[in-house]
């Protein structure tokens, strides 16, 4: 039964491990609620502390460029504010959105090829949103390449910038992530194990690229958020369904690409204390040496995790304490580049170091007293992007290479149940990729990149078949992308397509993509795509070493998406004083041969292949108001059904709840900000069958910040409150959930 401690969560469950260690008893009731009482007071002094100061939050300019002749919107124009960095490219209706930007007159600079420059001046107001429309004259004009790249968000997507990052008072990209529409965060437990599956997927199909390089776990495929903290993340984009054209194997039911930080102000201090023992604090600076960017942080977090919780009647009912839920955390941080003022090039090295210990407290009827689990990371990145000179279109030459290095450790001396176990695995990934974008083709109708990437893992683990203890696996796949520039004809579509061929176990697969977005009056957009990926079983699924009651499966399929079809649509509206934006998206991508877990006839457990019914829609509404207002909705209905022989109809895949949904708001304005989000998590199966169904739940946070500056130091305290009416319910049954916790934190920075 020792598989059952590494297996991943989708198949089975499992126990984790890791290093044996006294446990230190959970606090008790009273001194806790002494506690939250000291941190509210602490917050509302330091909130108040500011008073007299005279800080502001950034406001933002959003606008539309257009043709001065037909007043039709211009894509792919470069927006910029002079005197700083911020840049971006107008989107296919010619709508754009800079922010943060700095309080008094602001100077916005527009370039296309084909156009006059043109720029213009307004007054921009903290927590306003200031409405700009420029319009350009068509002329024959010779523009110097521009070494500036900027993403664009398709219809359905999410991008987080880093003042979202940071207003949304996240310690975890998990915690960050939860929220976000047509995804779902599963959490075991307080400083446990975060990971998110989209549109009914599981947790492995989510691709989670950290600067290019996965964070999933090379033995399982699930990638931990609760490893990352939010505090590192620059800003995060999340592509849902299947973008196996653009990101290769693994990326079934989406991908989240993380940018971590790599700048920012010379000296930067946070530190943070709340609820169940929680103590953070962290260190990050950066300077400029002659031409090259230097940057560092440290940072540390510690949690006790224990609390008391009422048992579930469904296994005795009763009292209990939550112990062995402790955690402790360190990580290291520097980069070395360019300036990002250089043009035509920038390059950029980041070393990386980190260490995670927690305990594993297991199930609330079950608990696992001296369970822990250790990861040790190191990685190193490099990456470089050059603008090429070709005619009068610069091509961009993207290259990156990176290695990662991991440790871990599970231990249990003494597990409720079964024999105890101390394992270690450790994996080395290396990583090399790159990129020609923007070559120009059709006279310059369409535009084209190629590229190519492969990533080496070499893995050896005390958990898998003596046979095959060390395995050395090669992802490598090359690709290829075009997009034409809007038809003349009606909606002025914009085709886009991709392709991707992989080497695999069973031989090369192809990915493919194919989307048109075609813009509709009023400046919606409509969004059609049909694309494919796959992903080979992972070296947990197939080699793992053989116990009482499991059996590995070495002849498992490789998962696919043969082809999941997606229709979208957004519109532009107003309602009094504010300008909103409404999408409807419905989607449907079966999954074949995907790998779960299933007993046979004797009651012995082991992965096998089975087909997946997977359909759903989302919908998402957002307004905002000039005085700093933002209001916004979503609802996601994600079916996914086993199709296999005796399965039930309604046998929807355990703890993937149809209906998830939730309901934000923040008002942000001077130096103040107040933000709220109420989430909604539908009902689920703990099994594959639809039995013992557990009830939806609601869950609330609130968070309060302010800003200010005195002696040439910004400060910026924040009080953020989880679970606001003390919801206990859990999201995997016997996992239980503290109920409400708060947090305080203080930044303090050199101002610029």
């Amino acid at each position: 039964m020792r598989i059952f401690s590494f297996l991943p969560f989708r198949r089975v469950e499992r126990r984790d491990r890791s290093t044996h260690r006294r446990t230190r008893p959970s606090r008790a009731c009273p001194a806790h609620h002494r506690g939250l009482r000291l941190l509210c007071c602490a917050a509302v002094v330091a909130l108040a502390a500011p008073s007299g100061l005279q800080g502001q939050w950034p406001g933002e300019v959003r606008g539309h460029v257009l043709d001065e002749r037909t007043g039709v919107g211009i894509s792919g124009a470069r927006v910029t504010v002079a005197g700083t960095s911020l840049a971006v490219l107008s989107e296919g209706d010619g709508g754009f959105l800079l922010r943060p930007v700095d309080e008094g007159e602001a100077v916005v600079r527009v370039q296309r090829y084909g156009y006059a420059p043109t720029e213009a001046s307004l007054e921009v107001r903290p927590g306003v949103t200031s409405p700009l429309t420029i319009r350009l004259r068509p002329a024959a004009v010779e523009l110097d390449p521009v070494g500036v790249r900027a993403e664009r968000t398709v219809v359905g997507a999410t991008l987080l910038s880093r003042a979202e990052v940071i207003g949304s008072g996240a310690t975890t990209l998990g915690e960050l992530l939860d929220g976000v529409s047509g995804l779902s965060l599963v959490r075991r437990g307080v400083g446990g194990q975060e990971t998110v599956t989209i549109r009914g997927a599981p947790a492995s199909h989510t691709l989670v690229l950290v600067d290019g390089v996965p964070l999933n776990d090379p033995v399982t495929g699930v990638a931990d958020l609760s490893t990352l903290s939010a505090r590192a993340v620059e800003s995060v984009e999340v592509l849902p369904g299947a973008r196996g054209a653009r990101f290769g194997p693994g990326a079934m039911g989406g991908v989240v690409l993380v940018r971590t930080r790599s700048g920012g102000p010379p000296l930067t201090g946070t530190v943070g204390v709340g609820s169940l023992g929680q103590l953070r604090a962290a260190v990050d600076g950066h300077s400029h040496l002659d031409r090259w960017r230097v940057s560092a942080g440290i940072r540390a977090s510690k949690l006790d995790g224990g609390f008391g919780f009422e048992q579930d009647p469904r296994v005795g009912g009763g009292h209990a304490e939550r112990v062995n839920a402790d955690s402790e955390e360190y990580g290291v941080r520097l980069g070395v580049g360019s300036l990002r003022d250089r043009p035509g090039e920038s390059w950029e090295v980041t070393l990386r170091g980190s260490r995670l210990e927690r305990g594993v407290p297991g199930k609330s009827f079950a608990p696992s007293r001296h369970a822990r689990q250790q990861l040790d990371q190191s990685a190193g990145r490099f990456r470089i992007e050059r603008f090429l000179a070709a005619g009068d279109q610069p091509i961009e030459l993207r290259m990156r290479a990176g290695v990662d290095h991991r440790r871990f450790h599970f231990i249990d001396p003494a597990p409720p149940l079964g024999p105890p176990f101390d394992d270690r695995s450790g994996a080395l990934t290396l990583d090399l990729g790159t990129e020609f974008d923007g070559v120009s083709l059709v006279d310059g109708r369409v535009t084209a990149g190629v590229g190519f990437d492969a990533r080496t893992l070499t893995l050896r683990s005390d958990v898998l078949d003596p046979a095959v203890a060390s395995i050395r696996r090669v992802d490598a796949g090359v690709f290829a992308h075009a997009e034409t520039e809007p038809l003349p004809l009606p909606l002025t579509p914009v085709l886009h397509g991709a392709l991707r061929i992989d080497r695999s176990p069973e031989g090369p697969v192809a990915s493919h993509e194919l989307s048109v977005r075609a813009a509709i009056p009023a400046g919606g957009h409509l969004h059609l795509a049909h694309r494919s990926a796959f992903s080979p079983p992972s070296p947990g699924d197939q080699f793992f070493r053989e116990g009482v009651g499991v059996v590995p499966n070495p002849d498992l399929r490789a998962e696919r998406v043969p082809g999941e079809i997606e229709l979208a649509a957004s519109v532009p509206f107003g309602a009094g004083s504010f300008d909103g934006q409404f999408s409807a998206l419905v989607f449907r991508g079966d999954i074949r041969d995907h790998i779960v877990w299933a007993p046979d006839f004797r009651f012995v457990w082991s992965p096998r292949n089975v087909d997946v019914r997977r359909r759903g829609w989302t919908l998402r509404s957002e307004l905002r108001h000039p005085m700093g207002l933002a209001i916004s909705g979503n609802v996601t209905r994600a079916e996914a059904r086993y199709l296999r022989e005796g399965a039930a109809p309604s046998s929807q895949l355990a703890y993937r709840p149809r209906l998830t949904g939730g309901f934000s708001a923040s008002w942000s304005h001077a130096r103040w900000r107040l933000s709220t989000g109420t989430r909604y998590v539908g009902s689920r199966f703990p099994v594959p069958a639809p039995v013992n169904e557990l009830p939806g739940f609601w869950s609330t946070d609130l968070g309060v910040s302010g800003r200010g500056r005195l002696a040439g130091w910004e400060f910026e305290p924040s009080l953020r409150v989880d679970r606001l009416f003390d919801e206990r319910s859990p999201f995997i049954f016997s996992i239980p959930e503290p109920g409400r916790t708060v947090r305080f934190e203080i930044d303090i920075r050199r101002a610029p």
